[in-house]
Parts: C-alpha cells; structure tokens; sequence
C-alpha cells in the first residue's frame, strides 16, 4: 500500500496504491470510488475493500479519495476521479500497471463516479476494460423510480436520504440534468466497456440501476447484472455481516477475471 497525489483542476487529489503480495510484472488495475453519498467516506473507510480487491482479484487498485460535498459540490468529483485516471495512465510504468487492463468501479456514490468516469474515457478516447458498478446512483433528478417510492423507508438508506445526499452534492438541483451528475441522461451510451451491474432489492436506488442497465444492453453493451431481491443498500461494503454482501463478491471476483485477463 503507497499514498500519492495527482494533480488536476487546481487541486491536489489523494490516491491510494494497493498491490498484490509478491506481485510481479504490469498488473491490470481496478480504480475505485468509494461510496458515501457523495458527503461522506475515504480511501480510509474503505481500506478493506482495496486490500481485498487487490489481493482477491490480482490487480492493483488506485483508490481516490475524492473531495466531498457540500464544501466541495458537483463537479469537484467527478474531476478528481477524471484526474485520477489520467494520473494512472500517465504513471502507468512508474506503478507497474498495464494500461490496456482498467476497469473502473465504486459502490452507490462511488457507482456514479465511476460511470460518468467511463462516459468521459469513452468521449476521450481511452479504452477501457470494464465498469463495475454496485447499487449505483445514475439519476439525481427528482424522478418517481418504482423503488423509491415503495422502498422510500424502511430498509436503511431511505429515499429522503437520497435528497439530502443529492442536494448537497449538487447544490444547485438544475445541475442533476447534467449527465456528469446523472448519467442515465447520458444521450448515448454505446461504446461503453462490459459491465458488472448489482442492484438490491430493498434499496430506493434499484429501479434506476435497473433502468441503467436496460439502457447499457439496448446500446449493445455487455452487461452482467447481479440483481440480489433479498439484499439491501450497503451489502458489499459488510461482507462480513451480510452474507448476500459476500456472494456479490464472489461474482464480482468471477467477472473480473476475464475482463483484466487475469490468469
């Protein structure tokens, strides 16, 4: 594990190196955006998530600790996990990484960073090699999904919690019709990587996942999409205490394999 920063946009932005033990050569790499609502969260609360990926799936993991809301509101960001990809593909050599070999990935927050972040690599160029999206927010706009209005409470995050997070986070509500805030406003999404897709069932943030999903595979993506009905928000950062949390773990690992080529 090794701590650096990447510059962008004016600011510094802290970056967590996780390898696996006794790694040799270029390893694929797996950038993570951590969950929390856009407001809360660090490369230290999900600690544990790096080092299991790192040493589970055999890729180095770049965890970016992203400024937070509402200091730092929409599109700050989205901006430092921009930066922190390029900052990899820059550094590639220097942290043994191969850059043919990048899947994107984060959890709920962390789920929509790392899908706008394959919208921009896409708009740019970069080629990724997949997207891993758990329980993701891809619509910040005040739409009526079916799951948040029946699974609005209840079940841990509630649906006012969404508008809490997503008012902070964008501070201005007009902004939510960017798709660099919502992406499922995104006006095409072909050309984007294969993508892993869980959703819980007991989650205000199901319907638009799903909803995501159908729109990744009608635009001809590859999409795995790992739909736990039973499973609330939260799972797969408690693997430990949940033991749906621990079967997403074991698919996600299964997908990524192929993906980052990963013998």
């Amino acid at each position: 594990m090794k701590d650096y920063f990447a510059t962008g946009h004016g600011v510094q932005v802290p970056l967590r190196l996780y390898r696996p033990p006794a790694a040799e050569g270029p390893l694929p790499l797996i950038l993570f955006m951590h969950g929390g609502g856009f407001v809360f969260g660090s490369v230290d609360t999900h600690n544990d998530i790096g080092h299991r990926l790192a040493t589970e799936a055999g890729s180095a993991v770049l965890s970016v600790d992203y400024r937070l809301a509402p200091e730092h509101p929409f599109p700050a960001a989205v901006q430092d996990s921009w930066t922190a990809l390029n900052w990899a593909l820059t550094n590639a050599e220097r942290i043994g990484i191969d850059p043919d070999r990048i899947v994107v990935h984060g959890d709920s927050a962390g789920g929509n960073l790392a899908a706008v972040t394959a919208l921009q690599a896409r708009d740019a160029g970069i080629s990724l090699a997949g997207q891993a999206l758990i329980y993701p927010v891809t619509d910040l706009r005040e739409v009526e999904y079916e799951s948040r209005l029946t699974r609005a409470e209840g079940f841990g995050l509630t649906s006012e919690d969404m508008r809490w997070y997503g008012g902070n986070y964008l501070g201005d509500p007009a902004r939510a019709d960017d798709p660099l805030a919502s992406p499922m406003l995104a006006a095409d999404l072909a050309g984007l990587p294969a993508t892993f897709l869980m959703t819980s069932g007991f989650d205000p943030l199901c319907s638009e996942g799903q909803a995501y999903g159908e729109r990744l595979r009608q635009a001809g993506v590859a999409v795995e999409h790992l739909h736990l009905p039973g499973a609330n928000h939260g799972v797969y950062s408690n693997w430990r205490t949940f033991r749906s949390g621990e079967a997403v773990w074991q698919l996600l690992l299964a997908w990524l394999q192929p993906v980052l080529k990963v013998s």
